[in-house]
């Protein structure tokens, strides 16, 4: 299957469809984080609350809100990042591909500024725990998405 220009056969809400399901799951992943982050924090209050409680057996929950509050914010940087991608595209009509494969959805979007010639380490953190392949061929960003 060759990939579908934006311009073609309703491409371009396919393609428009396929991003806002990216952009879905990478804010998925930030609350996921955001979520860790306050449970860990509610368990230190709850048991700090108790008379008996000893500081150290809260350590554990401390340090893990603390690597979700970096990862959070590592993962909203690239949520950043995708969004500026995802505009850039939008303006860009035409621009974007989509091939559908059995078991993913390709979307191609052509960088539009030297800006965007780097993917950012924050961007491939968030797509690598969204479950989305990213790489850059030449100008263009490739997402693959597992269905």
């Amino acid at each position: 299957m060759t990939p579908t220009s934006a311009t073609r056969k309703g491409g371009q809400a396919q393609i428009s469809d396929a991003l806002a399901a990216v952009a879905r799951r990478a804010s998925h992943e930030v609350r996921n984080a955001l979520n860790a982050v306050a449970v860990n924090i509610e368990v230190v209050r709850s048991r700090l609350a108790k008379p008996d409680t000893d500081p150290r057996e809260l350590q554990s929950f401390a340090e893990r809100a603390s690597r979700e509050s970096d990862a959070a914010a590592s993962l909203a940087n690239g949520l950043a990042d995708l969004t500026r991608l995802l505009a850039r595209a939008a303006v860009a009509q035409g621009a974007a591909t989509i091939k559908k494969t059995a078991d993913s959805t390709i979307i191609a979007v052509p960088v539009c500024s030297s800006d965007d010639n780097e993917i950012t380490h924050d961007l491939n953190a968030l797509a690598a725990r969204m479950g989305v392949s990213l790489s850059l061929d030449s100008s263009t960003v490739i997402f693959t998405v597992r269905d």
